[in-house]
């Protein structure tokens, strides 16, 4: 699991690659994410031709909800024979998408009684060695909230936390009268509010708001700059008891602070985020910390434009895109996205990628970020613009005998006139 694994086409890519690698096969995989999902049934089919396997995919309601993704549209209808596909997501557009298919669908149910109390006493006492009293253990296994697992771990890891053996009966009654899970979480978010935000007001909602409004997770330095002061980080002094009481709503995936489901990142939003404006707000936070970083590391590839897509600012993901040193470090580490963020900025305000790249032809540009131009206006339709562009790179290749160059050149000029219609 990696900080990539809720993109669809990287999620492929990697399945490809796993059976290159365990039936020795040997084929190429697509660079386009179109031709990828396209030749995925091709790889399935190759795979089967060696062996039988399964291919579980878990939790495919955390997929970006992009390109079809939730929707399954990169996953093929139909399998060979010989493989089994296993799916997990919760109720949603994946879940819709496979039952249209007809595919068979089994629901986990809740857990029965004597499993909720085996999870109990080995959550409490052979992780914390703590115990509760027998009826205590017997009000929360009868407690119907307590069928849910994740809900049941989050109620658990708070009595592990709480102090005060008085108190206890009546902090396990306010938590079971939780309807939801979400409902369950909120309470436990004003319970770190009560003990963690004494030295520094509202990290509790800050830190929660960044996390959620970030497009994969934070790393912890990442979100202790945002947290701090004066140009200094948050301390870890603060920061780790907050950590540390959170340890099981939060998993570091590639080193990235995320959620630990969907459910705790509903009540954050609830909670801290219920307004487009609050949303907003967050999100621009997290876009200026990145937008200030020098050079174009990944992490701000990845987090910049897709904070200002999500905010809706669409003059700035103009600028930004346009400035062709930041469009070449993007092309370079996924073309998709750039064409992803281009359409989004067209359908919705007036602004055109040709007004970016305008007079790009007589800036003596490389001819790899030429061609890369080109290739950005061929895909998305502004055929006469890609033309002119491949057209100079055909000029410069003919003035430095760069005969493959040339050859290319001549080959997507011919691609485009083909396109349009001008034989």
């Amino acid at each position: 699991a990696s900080p990539a694994s809720t993109d669809w086409a990287a999620m492929l890519r990697r399945i490809m690659e796993e059976l290159i690698r365990h039936f020795s096969m040997t084929v190429e995989i697509p660079a386009d994410d179109q031709q990828l999902s396209a030749g995925f049934p091709n790889f399935l089919y190759m795979a089967a031709a060696k062996v039988s396997f399964t291919l579980v995919l878990d939790a495919l309601n955390q997929l970006e909800d992009r390109q079809g993704a939730r929707e399954l549209l990169w996953l093929p209808n139909v399998l060979p024979d010989n493989v089994r596909l296993i799916l997990s997501t919760l109720p949603g557009p994946s879940q819709e998408a496979a039952s249209e298919r007809g595919w068979p669908t089994v629901e986990v149910q809740p857990l029965t009684p004597d499993e909720r109390l085996e999870l109990l006493s080995s959550f409490l006492f052979d992780r914390y060695a703590k115990k509760l009293l027998p009826k205590q253990e017997q009000r929360i296994i009868q407690d119907p909230q307590s069928a849910n697992p994740l809900g049941l771990l989050l109620l658990l890891d708070e009595l592990r936390q709480f102090g005060s053996h008085e108190g206890l009966d009546e902090r396990i009654n306010t938590y079971l009268s939780a309807q939801s899970i979400p409902a369950l979480f909120d309470l436990v978010l004003r319970r770190c509010e009560q003990d963690f935000e004494t030295e520094r007001p509202g990290l509790v909602r800050e830190a929660l708001s960044l996390i959620w409004a970030s497009r994969r997770g934070l790393s912890e330095p990442e979100l202790l700059d945002m947290l701090g002061a004066q140009g200094l980080p948050l301390p870890q002094r603060v920061w780790a008891p907050l950590a540390l009481a959170l340890e099981n709503s939060l998993f570091d995936r590639g080193g990235l602070l995320n959620f630990f489901h969907d459910f705790i990142r509903q009540a954050v939003e609830q909670r801290y985020l219920k307004s487009g404006e609050e949303r907003k707000q967050a999100r621009m936070r997290v876009a200026e910390y990145f937008a200030r970083m020098e050079g174009f590391p990944a992490r701000k590839l990845d987090e910049l434009p897709w904070q200002l897509m999500q905010a809706g600012e669409w003059q700035r993901l103009f600028d930004l895109l346009a400035d062709l040193e930041f469009f070449e470090a993007l092309f370079e580490k996924n073309k998709q996205e750039v064409s992803v963020y281009w359409a989004a900025v067209e359908a919705n305000s007036e602004l055109k990628r040709t007004q970016a790249y305008k007079g790009t032809v007589q800036q003596n540009l490389p001819l790899h970020l030429l061609n890369w131009l080109a290739l950005n206006f061929q895909d998305s339709g502004f055929l006469g613009e890609a033309l002119e562009l491949h057209e100079e790179v055909a000029r410069v290749c003919r003035e430095t005998d760069d005969l493959y160059g040339f050859s290319a050149s001549l080959g997507n000029q011919a691609g485009i006139l083909y396109a349009w219609g001008r034989l």
